[in-house]
């Protein structure tokens, strides 16, 4: 019997540890399994954040509507800038016209027979300065060397001169300060209106969509590239394009022939000026970030230097911050490098278009009846109106940066907050007894959805009563207070203050 009993209890303890094994092993499943499920939801967020991000910065915002936040009078500055901008950009294209003017007037030999080879000779001559090739180009071409009525000409060409001075004078004046002006105060509109919109908004939009480094990141940086993308650039860019539109009228009126064989040399002009310009203001900008990173070791080093120098550590910051100098030096090196083959690459396409269109100018001479002045005129519209085109590509390029830093910015400022502490509606008690009540609470914040604090939570605090809220880190104390305050909006239940849903009060009423 006693060792039928002992095999029974054996047996029953047998089967005890089994069903806690059993138990544990389950909990420990569920456990790991709870586990690798908060890593898969937290990896998902990361991610859907990550995407986020990099969708902020492919999105932009259409170039007019940069201007969204403009007023009348700076609607009226832009309108006076573009007019400036246009006339400053027609000034070059009617300066070469004054200058074949001038050429018709000086010169010797319109019409002989040896201006083809004259023109052959000077025009091959690219290692002789180009001012002196000029020179002998004028001297070839022309009409009335030494005759009685040169200096009335030209007095009356030197006061046209004088007046396009004057006109451009007040034109670039109009340009530069018209957009400048206007978007100055335009890029002052939109710090303050977006400083006012951050400062509007729930404690939920800062636990999910922004920190404190983008806020000032946005205020201190993407506001600056807003403003370079609607300021100056705008009224350099239709200057630029003005006078290329201008110089190839001008050219087409002058003579067609020879302006259609010198745009076969306009892509290569175009190629080379963007690229050179594209090319030393990446090559600038990677310096100015690899200097700004050595900067900020130092600034971490030098700000935590007990903890750098009880580890040892002067060493290893020494080593970062060469780094980020070498990396300067080497963008250096190549921004010279590229700069130097760039421009000399831009400045013999520029030499052989103009012996291209010398030489073939001076068979225009003999064969169509051009004069020497049309000739130098259509040659300075085309060249250097190609030139200019290829300038504007840094504009746009800043058009483009200043249309995606604005997309995160203006959907901020657009965004209505759910709890909105500006909001000036809602009921303001005369008298307030003081009665807090939180019934069947159920709340999640924002950045943690998945994790539930309160399930059905009540609790009810009489007016003059003390009441301490006890209870581990994370147990959802300093939420309470977060509810009341109504930082956050429970997913269901109410808040009450004597009786009244927290969400009928006026916000700043209860937080005053």
């Amino acid at each position: 019997m006693d060792s039928a009993m002992e095999s029974e209890e054996r047996l029953k303890v047998d089967l005890l540890n089994r069903a806690e094994a059993e138990t544990s092993n389950a909990k420990s499943h569920e456990e790991v399994k709870t586990e690798s499920d908060l890593k898969d939801k937290k990896q998902k967020t990361e991610k859907k954040k990550k995407k986020e991000e990099e969708d902020d910065k492919t999105r932009t915002v259409p170039f007019y509507k940069l201007f969204a936040f403009a007023d009348s009078f700076d609607i009226l500055l832009m309108i006076l800038g573009t007019i400036g901008a246009v006339c400053n950009g027609l000034g070059l294209p009617i300066m070469t016209i004054l200058f074949g003017d001038v050429i018709d007037v000086f010169g010797q030999n319109q019409n002989s027979s040896g201006v083809s080879d004259k023109i052959a000779t000077h025009g091959n001559g690219l290692g002789f300065p180009m001012t002196i090739l000029f020179g002998d180009t004028i001297d070839v071409f022309g009409q009335n060397q030494n005759t009685s009525g040169v200096s009335d000409k030209i007095a009356k060409v030197a006061l046209k001169f004088i007046y396009l001075g004057l006109g451009t004078l007040v034109a670039a004046l109009l340009q530069v300060s018209g957009w400048m002006i206007s978007g100055e105060r335009q890029a002052a509109r939109i710090r303050s209106l977006y400083l006012k919109t951050i400062l509007r908004q729930d404690i939920a939009f800062f636990d999910v969509e922004t920190n404190t480094g983008e806020v000032v990141g946005r205020m201190s940086g993407d506001t600056v590239l807003i403003q370079d993308a609607m300021g100056e650039k705008v009224g350099k860019a239709i200057q630029l394009i003005t006078t290329f539109i201008a110089g190839f009228v001008i050219a087409f009126m002058e003579g067609w022939l020879l302006t259609l064989v010198m745009i076969a040399s306009i892509p290569l002009l175009v190629m080379s000026g963007a690229a050179v310009a594209i090319v030393i203001s990446k090559m600038a900008s990677r310096g100015q970030t690899s200097y700004a990173k050595a900067a900020v070791v130092v600034e971490q080093t030098v700000g935590s230097i007990r903890t750098v120098a009880s580890f040892t550590g002067e060493k290893q910051a020494i080593s970062n911050y060469n780094k980020h100098l070498v990396s300067a030096y080497r963008a250096g090196v190549f921004e010279g490098a590229s700069t130097g083959f760039g421009l000399g690459t831009l400045n013999i396409t520029i030499f052989c278009t103009f012996a291209l269109a010398v030489w073939y100018g001076g068979e225009m001479v003999l064969e169509k009846g051009y004069t020497g002045g049309q000739v130098l005129i259509i040659i300075f519209s085309v060249i250097p109106g190609s030139m200019l085109l290829g300038q504007v590509s840094p504009c746009l390029s800043a058009f483009a940066a200043g249309q995606a830093a604005a997309y995160k910015m203006f959907e901020t400022i657009k965004r209505k907050p759910e709890i909105d502490a500006s909001d000036t509606t809602g009921k303001v008690l005369d008298d307030i007894r003081g009665d807090v009540e939180l019934k069947d609470v159920n709340f999640s914040y924002p950045a943690r959805p998945e994790e539930q604090i309160f399930r059905g939570f009540s609790l009810s605090i009489s007016s003059g009563s003390t009441v301490a809220l006890v209870g581990q880190s994370g147990s959802g104390k300093s939420t309470v207070v977060s509810l009341i305050e109504r930082f956050y909006d429970p997913q269901s239940g109410e808040v009450r203050i004597d009786g009244i849903n927290l969400k009928e009060f006026q916000l700043k009423w209860i937080r005053s």
